[in-house]
Order: C-alpha cells, then structure tokens, then sequence
C-alpha cells in the first residue's frame, strides 16, 4: 500500500530544468532518501 505517490512532477529555476516528469511511490513500511549534489535545490521549496 502506498502512503506517498507523486506522479508527472517538475521542476524548473528559469530556464533551468531541475525535474522532469518524475514519478515516486513510497510503500508503507519503506524507508526512502532523496539526496543530491550541494546546491541542487533539494531543500527548496
């Protein structure tokens, strides 16, 4: 069972394409991490 699904998400800072069309699924019982390099834009909201 899924407690998080995200599908056809994007991203972008101007012209900057961050993500594109990205899809996510966390399963109940899993431990997920997103990591990313410095200045990727990982704690922007």
């Amino acid at each position: 069972m899924a407690v998080l699904e995200l599908r056809q998400i994007s991203k972008s800072f101007g012209v900057i394409r961050a993500l594109e069309a990205v899809e996510l699924k966390v399963d109940t019982g899993k431990v997920v991490g997103l990591m990313g390099d410095n200045g990727a834009g990982k704690s922007t909201p």
